[in-house]
């Protein structure tokens, strides 16, 4: 088995990845962020916190599995308080 790239900048314990158009998306339970990264290169695309994060509240996106609609290229998940749907990004 060869590495061909490792990204240390996610996080720890990420979800299970999932691929969609040459990008992996998955959630961190170390930060509660979802994040994009190249499948190719490793390298972040972003790193998104739940909206509905604020000082008074502790959303976030930990120990949450997405599921990637291919078709409509939308990513659903929760944040602990709400079902949410986003955008993947476009290539």
């Amino acid at each position: 088995m060869q590495t061909v790239w490792v990204n240390t900048d996610t996080g720890s314990s990420p979800s299970q990845l999932k691929h969609h158009n040459g990008i992996v998306y998955f959630t961190s339970f170390g930060t509660g962020k979802l994040y994009a990264v190249d499948s190719e290169t490793g390298h972040d695309l972003w790193e998104e916190e739940s909206p509905n994060k604020s000082a008074y509240s502790q959303a976030g996106f930990d120990f949450v599995e997405l599921t990637i609609d291919k078709e409509k290229e939308l990513i659903y998940l929760n944040d602990r308080f709400f079902a949410m749907c986003i955008e993947t990004i476009k290539r």
